[in-house]
């Protein structure tokens, strides 16, 4: 009895639709902005990614983002890989998570690893129309001596310009050491191939 309920649980998990394998390339543009004052900038984040979704719908992606602290010569350049899976639910629902591993670099601060957790849920809303209705991130450094305990909450919308082209805008709260350190408003280009 405890085999076909098993059974069941990973028939309904792995189940939905096949996904093609797919490559994608992006690049983004975020302001980032204080939390209690949004004419005031904290950051401005310049993003390059990459993504493979495979056939079987395990997904490994790349990713560097530089950030242009704001009012200062200073800089961050934060860089992961991560694996995950994305849980195809119907053609039109599908829920994403996905580990990394990262690299901190500071101009005016110490350099470390950390590591991330990311969950994502998205809705097909029309063929051309994809909400990402919620995409959560739990981040901190190994040593957490670093003050690097970072978690986030965002949305954003895409929108699929033909086959190869998308872009998207989106909005992402983050926290710092359990505070509001800032919001985010972004803009992002894919080429899919």
């Amino acid at each position: 009895m405890k085999s076909a309920y098993a059974a069941a649980v990973v028939a309904v998990l792995f189940a939905g639709p096949a996904l093609a394998a797919e490559n994608e390339i992006g690049v983004s543009i975020t302001t980032q902005r204080e939390p209690n004052d949004f004419n005031a900038s904290k950051a401005t984040v310049t993003g390059v990614s990459y993504g493979h979704t495979f056939d079987n719908n395990v997904v490994a992606a790349l990713s560097g983002k530089y950030y242009d602290i704001s009012g200062t010569d200073a800089w961050d350049l934060k860089s992961e890989a991560g694996l995950g899976y994305k849980f195809a639910l119907s053609e039109a629902f599908s829920v994403t998570a996905m580990a990394a591993l990262g690299s901190n670099v500071q101009s005016a601060g110490p350099d470390f690893p950390y590591y991330s957790l990311t969950a994502s849920a998205d809705w097909k809303v029309t063929p051309v129309v994809t909400w990402s209705i919620v995409n959560l991130r739990y981040r901190n450094a190994f040593d957490t001596a670093y003050d690097f305990d970072t978690p986030a909450v965002g949305t954003s919308l895409g929108f699929r310009i033909d086959k190869a082209n998308s872009v998207s805008v989106g909005f992402t709260r983050e926290w710092a050491n359990g505070k509001v350190s800032d919001n985010e408003i972004g803009l992002g280009y894919k080429y899919h191939f």
